[in-house]
């Protein structure tokens, strides 16, 4: 039996050795004309996703996709479908792969990230699988839901926002005024007000936390050295 462990804590720590060798990777990017306000549908599974607000009437779709085997970035399939001058679908999918292959790398492992710049009221509804979501500046209505993660979203003021956040499993953290209900020590939900013409914020997750910030319209200028 101690054979069998001392072998297997040999195999992670080559696989993890392994790891760490820079990885192969590809990075595509994809532009497509779209009109303000309208809506973006982004499919996303194993994860990180990264959408920010521009002033650019189209939609530009980075995904950079790295694993240990080259001939494993094959099987991310990245689709983009405008559905018509106001909707645009954005799918991307990864192998699927059962624990022991996770563990044991019997099949490939890919990693991948995905950037998106966007009109700045665009309306967003994603459906994420796992990884971080984090969604800058966008002034129009968003729905996201993740499995398990961190979902961040930087909310331009002044708003309003009717802000409706729930982790079955995490902390909800808002910078804005609303109430908190915390249901089974593990949940939590933040509400917020819903004055008249309120944009809708709905944030779901299973397993992590919620993080709503409020800041500027647009990034701040860097400040140049010697200027007072």
């Amino acid at each position: 039996m101690n054979k069998i462990i001392t072998a297997t804590l040999i195999f992670g720590l080559q696989l993890f050795a392994q790891d760490a060798v820079k990885q192969p990777q590809v990075t595509t990017t994809d532009r497509v004309n779209f009109a303000p306000g309208g809506v973006i549908r982004l499919t996303t599974s194993s994860s990180n996703l990264f959408v920010e607000a521009w002033d650019r009437p189209e939609v530009e779709i980075t995904t950079i996709k790295s694993s240990r085997r080259a001939s494993c970035l094959d099987d991310v399939r990245a689709a983009t479908d405008r559905r018509s001058p106001t909707e645009l679908a954005v799918t991307t999918t990864l192998p699927s792969r059962s624990f022991f292959d996770r563990l044991f790398g019997l099949k490939c492992s890919v990693t991948v990230e995905e950037h998106v710049n966007a009109p700045r009221d665009s309306r967003l509804v994603i459906r994420h699988d796992a990884g971080y979501v984090l969604v800058s500046r966008i002034s129009g209505e968003i729905e996201a839901t993740s499995r398990s993660g961190d979902i961040v979203v930087m909310l331009p003021d002044p708003g309003p926002y009717a802000i409706d956040a729930k982790s079955k499993f995490g902390i909800v953290s808002s910078d804005f005024a609303g109430t908190a209900h915390r249901k089974k020590l593990l949940s939590e939900q933040f509400v917020s007000a819903n004055p008249p013409q309120s944009r809708r914020i709905y944030l779901r997750i299973g397993f992590g936390g919620i993080t709503i910030k409020e800041v500027p319209s647009t990034p701040e200028a860097p400040v140049v050295a010697g200027t007072p």
